[in-house]
């Protein structure tokens, strides 16, 4: 046992195969060493972030890339203590409409939420069967980025501060319409986790209205740089940019890219 586990001289190893154990060994502890540095050693921004928005962000299927958060009830800053007690908070309503879904009308309001300095964009749907609400949020990570995509200034959805001709608020209100609207377009409804057709879209059903069915509210993916187009004031800047040039220009007659 003692010359097997403590390679006493009469275990026969050479001074070469001893050196060998020994790199190995050396080869090992640096191994080890890195790891336990990894363990330790804090994350860096970008890993921070991610790991924001994976606690507060409810990601699946095509959306992987927008950060949402969903539920029952209104949600908003007060309901979920996304508000601190310090913290300014700022709600407007942007947009209404109502929408038919799976045999019932449902009352859609956009809402624009400013905490502290980040913003929201939160859409309430209420039930009118049976007088239940649920809603979806785009975190500010994903506001920001939805923001650049279409090319809209965030000022544009804040209030304004100062006093404006007539023709600029009628924008910003399009604006914030048009917005409101692109958003309800994106959201549908699916049968709800545990339900026999969990995950399979409901909207085009006409289920009876006094039948209580459980639903999610889900998103899909509206990162696209087309939907710039479907803005009336983005639609409006590029029919001024052609009119300034003298009429058809690279965007054609009426100013729509082609």
């Amino acid at each position: 046992t003692f010359q097997k586990f403590f390679g006493d001289k009469s275990a026969g190893s050479s001074s070469a195969a001893s050196h060998v154990r020994f790199l190995e060994a050396a080869d090992r502890h640096r191994d080890l060493r890195r790891k336990l540095d990894d363990i330790h050693k804090p994350p860096d921004e970008a890993e921070v972030l991610r790991r924001k928005l994976e606690a507060y962000a409810q990601v699946e299927g095509p959306n992987e890339h927008l950060g949402i958060e969903r539920g029952a009830g209104t949600g908003g800053p007060q309901a979920d203590g996304a508000a601190g007690t310090d913290d300014s908070v700022e709600v407007a309503v942007m947009y209404m409409c109502t929408r038919r879904k799976a045999g019932r009308m449902m009352v859609f309001t956009v809402f624009r939420d400013i905490v502290s300095h980040n913003m929201y964009l939160r859409v309430v749907m209420h039930d009118t069967s049976s007088q239940r609400d649920s809603h979806l949020t785009l975190l500010h990570f994903t506001t920001q980025r939805l923001l650049s995509i279409l090319h809209i200034n965030r000022d544009m959805l804040e209030e304004c501060r100062t006093i404006e001709p007539d023709r600029v608020k009628q924008e910003r209100q399009q604006l914030r319409a048009d917005l409101g609207k692109m958003i309800v377009d994106a959201l549908y409804l699916v049968w709800a986790q545990g339900t026999e057709n969990q995950g399979e879209e409901l909207d085009h059903l006409e289920l009876p209205e006094e039948e209580e069915i459980d639903y999610e509210l889900r998103m899909r993916d509206i990162m696209d740089p087309a939907n710039a187009a479907q803005l009336s004031a983005r639609r409006f800047l590029l029919t001024e940019v052609v009119d300034d040039i003298g009429g058809a220009g690279p965007w054609g007659i009426g100013g729509e890219s082609s």
